[in-house]
C-alpha cells in the first residue's frame, strides 16, 4: 500500500478532538458519561486497529512530518485509511484520555470477535506487546520484519473486552509528547507495508490472548555508573521522570536518589536516568534524548539535528548536507546518516 503522505492530507486529523468526532459522526458511541466516549468503526473484519484522539499538546502541522500532537493523530489517520482501503480486514476504534491513562478503551464492548488487536500508538520502528501477545504471535511478526521492543502503557493494556492477542505497532514518530515533534515517512510506510503483509498471511487466524500485562516490566538490569543491579517495582515515591506521585515506583540508581512510576521507567530501563548520545558521546537525561531506531542509538538534540534535519525542506526527512554527513561519519565512524525521505 502506498499511502500518500502530504500535509492537506494530514491536515484533517490535526484540528480539535471535536473535529475528529465530527468526521467519525455515525460511528460514535457516546456512552453515558464524556469520559466513556469512543469512535468504533465495524466491518465485521478480524483485525482491530487502535488509536487514540486526545494528545499531550495542541496538534499542529509545520509540514507533512513536522509539527506537533503526532502521538497520536498519526495513528488516527493511518488507522482511517488502512479501514477505508481494506475494509475485509480492519475495523477501527478511536479512544480518548490515553494519555492520562483514563482510556476510553475500557468501556469498549465488540459487537464481534477478534483474531487480533493492533495499535497503532508507539514512536520508532518496532513493536511491544506489554504481555499481551504470546510468543507464536511475537515470532510471526518478526517474520514479517518487525522488532519487538518494551513499552509501558497504551489503550490495549485496558482492552479487556476483546480477548484476542494485542500488540502496540510503532509508526516512525519522534518527541511525540513534545512541541517540535514528528515522523519519519519512510519509517511509516515501512510498517504499514509490514503490517499488511503480516495480516494478508494470518488475518485469518485467531491469536491468543495473554493476561500477564507486566510480564516484561516487573524485574529488569539497570546499569548505574558502571555497576548492573536488578531492580523490582513497588516502592513509594515521587517519579523523576514524570514527577507523579505512586505507589509503585522503581530505583533507577543505586542509592535511591532516583526513582520512576510504573509507566516511565520502562522507558529508561537500559541506562538508568541518563543516557549517552550515540554520536558526541554526551550524557543526556532521558527525557531530553531522541531514540534514533535506524542506528540503535540515543540521540542529544543537535546531534538528531545534525543527522536528520533538512534546512531546506524546513523538516526532518533527510540529512541537511553533505558536509554534514562527513562531519558525522568523521566524528562516530560506525554512524552513517541515511536519507529517510522516501
Amino acid at each position: 500500500m502506498n499511502l500518500t503522505i502530504s500535509k492537506e492530507r494530514l491536515l484533517p486529523y490535526f484540528g480539535s478532538k471535536k473535529r475528529i468526532l465530527d468526521m467519525f459522526k455515525p460511528s460514535q458511541v457516546l456512552g453515558h458519561r464524556r469520559k466513556e466516549r469512543h469512535v468504533y468503526v465495524n466491518n465485521n473484519a478480524p483485525v482491530l486497529l487502535v488509536a487514540h484522539i486526545d494528545t499531550v499538546k495542541t496538534p499542529f502541522l509545520k509540514s507533512a512530518c513536522k509539527g506537533s500532537g503526532f502521538d497520536d493523530r498519526l495513528g488516527v489517520f493511518a488507522g482511517h485509511e488502512l479501514t477505508k482501503a481494506h475494509p475485509d480486514v480492519f475495523d477501527l476504534l478511536l479512544t480518548d484520555y490515553e494519555e492520562t491513562c483514563e482510556t476510553t478503551a475500557t468501556y469498549f464492548e465488540p459487537e464481534h470477535d477478534y483474531n487480533l488487536v493492533v495499535e497503532l500508538d508507539r514512536e520508532g520502528e518496532d513493536f511491544v506487546t506489554y504481555g499481551l501477545a504470546d510468543e507464536t504471535l511475537v515470532a510471526a511478526l518478526k517474520k514479517h520484519g518487525f522488532t519487538k521492543a518494551y513499552g509501558s502503557f497504551s489503550d490495549i493494556v485496558s482492552l479487556d473486552s476483546v480477548d484476542c492477542g494485542k500488540v502496540n505497532v510503532g509508526l516512525g514518530t519522534f518527541n511525540s509528547h513534545g512541541q517540535n515533534s514528528g515522523f519519519f515517512i519512510a519509517v511509516f510506510k515501512r510498517q504499514v507495508n509490514r503490517l499488511l503483509s503480516f495480516c494478508d498471511e494470518y488475518k485469518t487466524i485467531p491469536w491468543p490472548s495473554c493476561f500477564d500485562k507486566w510480564q516484561d516490566f516487573r524485574a529488569y538490569t539497570v546499569r548505574d555508573s558502571g555497576k548492573e543491579y536488578t531492580t523490582t517495582y513497588g516502592d513509594w515515591g515521587r517519579c523523576s521522570i514524570c514527577g507523579d506521585w505512586s505507589d509503585n515506583c522503581v530505583r533507577l540508581d543505586s542509592d535511591r536518589n532516583a526513582v520512576a512510576c510504573e509507566f516511565c521507567a520502562p522507558c529508561c530501563h537500559n541506562n538508568g536516568r541518563y543516557v549517552e548520545c550515540g554520536l558526541c558521546g554526551k550524557q543526556i537525561h532521558v527525557t531530553e534524548s531522541y531514540y534514533d531506531n535506524i542506528h540503535d542509538c540515543d540521540l542529544c538534540v543537535k546531534c538528531f539535528d545534525l543527522l536528520y534535519y533538512n534546512a531546506k525542506e524546513n523538516s526532518y526527512n533527510s540529512i541537511a548536507t553533505k558536509s554534514t554527513a562527513k562531519r558525522a561519519k568523521k566524528s562516530y565512524p560506525g554512524l552513517v546518516p541515511v536519507d529517510n525521505s522516501d
